[in-house]
């Protein structure tokens, strides 16, 4: 494992763990670039956390507080139809 891989490796491995105390939420996966190891300095991390119900307004925060990051969409109230929209939009 190269140095660009640990270091994502062990962040998302960080990351995981303050999604993880949420009760809702039942999975988190690993993938890309950094699940397989063939990192270089310009991959990202891609971390799937699965929901039971969708995140309230405050646990998104709380979350994004723990994590030290940001929204690309913002924080708002989530509606199924939403997410799935955006997940086929992102793509």
């Amino acid at each position: 494992m190269n140095d660009a891989t640990k270091w994502r490796w062990e962040n998302a491995r960080g990351i995981s763990e303050i999604f993880a105390a949420e009760p809702q939420v039942k999975a988190i996966v690993l993938t890309g670039t950094v699940a397989e190891s063939i990192v270089d300095d310009f991959s990202e991390t891609h971390l799937h956390a699965f929901w039971t119900e969708l995140p309230s307004i405050d646990q998104q925060h709380r979350v994004l507080e723990r994590v030290g990051g940001t929204s690309v969409f913002g924080v708002e109230e989530l509606e199924w139809s939403v997410c799935i929209a955006r997940r086929f939009h992102a793509n």
